[in-house]
């Protein structure tokens, strides 16, 4: 990380902005001059002085409080690796659990990379009769947990409810219809470089630093066809 910062800053930029989504988005703040105007994107709150964060944690709590609008007893979760932050899914997943006095099972987390490791997720859950509603940490894993569920005999919506989170294009596409979360990237980029561009100028200018900025950016559900009030898919 320390390498590829310094290659960076060796074309002299008039600003940064950082992604701090991993690890090495964090390590990469340690590295940039503390007069180089900068935006952090994501984290948690007070990582930087200039901040836009995407509401990853409220749109775990809402897609999980959707399903228990829905009359889930409760909602399971299979979700990746959690981040260096707070901000997490996860974290909102069990927010929602908790305000609502639901004690939240064990998570189930697979790598980012094995799709596999989610399809045998779903198979784990499709055999247990109280799963009802599956919320999975982004739309690939989501995917994944389907065909395990289908592989073990339950449909999705009619047995299993499960949504996504991030809302690819794909995910309008499948069979059925994948409920998902977007998140305002447009927005967020928009917010990102105005806040940046602020602090070039007024450095250019020999003027103060703007004053410090934290922003949050919301997302919104995308309802789709993977989900169902609970009750709803039984057969007469």
């Amino acid at each position: 990380v320390k390498a590829r910062v310094r290659r960076g800053l060796s074309i002299r930029p008039a600003g940064v902005i950082v992604y701090e989504y991993d690890r090495a988005g964090i390590a990469a703040l340690e590295y940039i001059p503390k007069d180089m105007p900068m935006v952090v994107v994501g984290g948690s709150f007070g990582d930087g002085e200039y901040q836009v964060i995407n509401a990853e944690r409220d749109g775990g709590r809402w897609m999980t409080m959707h399903l228990l609008d829905l009359g889930h007893r409760t909602v399971f979760h299979v979700g990746r690796p959690e981040g260096p932050t707070d901000n997490t899914r996860t974290n909102g997943w069990r927010d929602a659990l908790k305000e609502r006095g639901v004690t939240a099972p064990d998570p189930i987390i697979v790598p980012d990379d094995d799709l596999e490791e989610s399809v045998k997720a779903g198979r784990t859950l499709g055999r247990r009769g109280d799963v009802t509603a599956i919320f999975a940490g982004n739309d690939e894993t989501a995917i994944a947990v389907i065909r395990g569920l289908r592989e073990v005999g339950r449909r999705v919506a009619a047995d299993v409810s499960v949504v996504g989170f991030d809302a690819r294009t794909f995910g309008a596409m499948w069979n059925p219809a994948l409920t998902s979360y977007t998140q305002n990237f447009l927005d967020m980029g928009e917010r990102s470089f105005r806040m940046l561009f602020e602090q070039i100028q007024a450095k250019r200018a020999g003027d103060d630093a703007p004053p410090s900025q934290v922003e949050v950016v919301q997302g919104k559900p995308c309802l789709r066809a993977s989900e169902r009030a609970y009750g709803d898919g039984e057969i007469a």
